[in-house]
């Protein structure tokens, strides 16, 4: 008797818990990175951590809490881009007199260095030893380099990873609608994920005279890809759709960071 009794508990609560998996709300709850639309973006996210923030931009998928940086407290946004999260602006960590910014004040801050961020020769960028300005550095997994806490310095395939994921004219989907030179050769950023790119330009100590180069027209980052003295970047114009792969002199150009999640 004892045992029919049993089986029978365990019938009902066999066919209870079936329908309480089946049940919708469960469902959202046990599953919160499902497809949920953003826009006109639909794409798996965690509601618990990620919102879409229209008033910012109507398909950009953000971080809720953003970054705040404890070492200066500046706060940065960040979306998410297929299964990778990116700051959605260039760093803007003050190492003087390691990182520049156009028409900086004495105590190397301005509005340029909030809205564009500072540019960084490639060893600031990765803080380490400048002897690496012209030996190979080899990097072990994420490279934290000068990023906040819990992000990193993008490699190479990240950069194609995310490149890949946009698609094709990448830079124009990635591209900030606003900022970029606009002349009849111009194209717009569409800015489709909220990353916000802009032209932060490059400094470069080889030009005569002005070192600083082509703001408004140019944005070019590091990536930790590096061989003797030159180091790879990644980079987008504002008369081109695409974004491209390069490489600089380490020691010569400062060029902006983007940092990616861990």
């Amino acid at each position: 008797m004892n045992i029919k009794l049993a089986k029978i508990v365990l019938a009902v609560l066999g066919f209870a818990i079936i329908i309480f998996l089946s049940c919708s709300d469960y469902q959202s709850l046990k599953f919160p990175d499902r497809s949920v639309a953003c826009g006109n973006r639909t794409q798996p996210y965690d509601e618990d951590k990620y919102e879409c923030r229209a008033s910012t931009n109507p398909n950009g998928i953000y971080l809720k809490a953003g970054i705040t940086d404890s070492r200066d407290g500046k706060h940065y946004d960040a979306v998410l881009i297929g299964e990778q999260v990116w700051m959605a602006q260039n760093l803007n960590y003050s190492i003087p007199p390691s990182s520049r910014c156009y028409e900086a004040t004495d105590n190397g801050d301005n509005a340029y260095c909030n809205k564009y961020g500072r540019l960084y020769d490639w060893v600031t960028a990765m803080n380490i030893a400048p002897k690496y300005n012209s030996d190979t550095y080899t990097t072990f997994g994420q490279h934290t380099g000068i990023c906040p806490t819990d992000w990193h310095i993008p490699n190479d395939a990240e950069w194609t990873a995310l490149i890949n994921f946009v698609g094709d004219n990448a830079g124009t989907k990635l591209k900030f609608a606003r900022s970029w030179f606009e002349d009849e050769d111009g194209i717009s950023g569409a800015d489709d994920y909220g990353f916000a790119a802009l032209p932060g330009g490059i400094w470069n100590s080889d030009n005569e005279g002005d070192n600083f180069l082509a703001d408004g027209l140019i944005g070019m980052w590091w990536s930790t890809e590096n061989s003797g003295n030159v180091a790879d970047n990644h980079f987008m114009a504002y008369n081109d759709e695409e974004v491209y792969a390069g490489n600089k002199y380490k020691d010569k150009a400062l060029l902006s960071v983007r940092c990616v999640k861990d």
